[in-house]
């Protein structure tokens, strides 16, 4: 009986905290170098990206709608629209499976490169 009133105080405490994580959940920010693109599982190993084969690193992190790690194998679908980084030789190293609501907002702007110039400390 003890027990039962304990429970009883404790699921509406348990009720709020599920809530409150859910409204804490924050919007996910990505790279400014990420590209758009339809990801096709079907031909695993090989990563298929808008009909294109890709060389994916063997450091690949695939991240869920929730921003969860997933291991490529349980990626099913044949067309997941996702984002991904690639490096300088055009190798993937990161994808986010994205939802409708974030693949219709437009993605960060790429940095342009411009050289910095050093200036010693020595010299004034």
């Amino acid at each position: 009986m003890l027990m039962l009133t304990a429970l009883r105080r404790l699921l509406p405490v348990l009720l709020l905290l599920a809530m409150s994580l859910t409204v804490m959940a924050a919007e996910r920010s990505f790279p400014a170098n990420t590209r758009r693109g339809v990801l096709n599982m079907a031909a695993y190993p090989d990563i298929v990206i808008d009909g294109k084969i890709k060389h994916a690193l063997p450091v690949l992190r695939i991240y869920n709608e929730e921003n969860l790690i997933v291991m490529p194998g349980t990626l099913s679908a044949g067309r997941i629209y996702v984002h991904y980084t690639e490096n300088d030789f055009g190798e993937i190293d990161k994808i986010w499976i994205v939802t409708a609501q974030e693949a219709r907002k437009p993605l960060p702007k790429a940095e342009a490169w411009t050289p910095q110039i050093f200036k010693s400390p020595s010299s004034n």
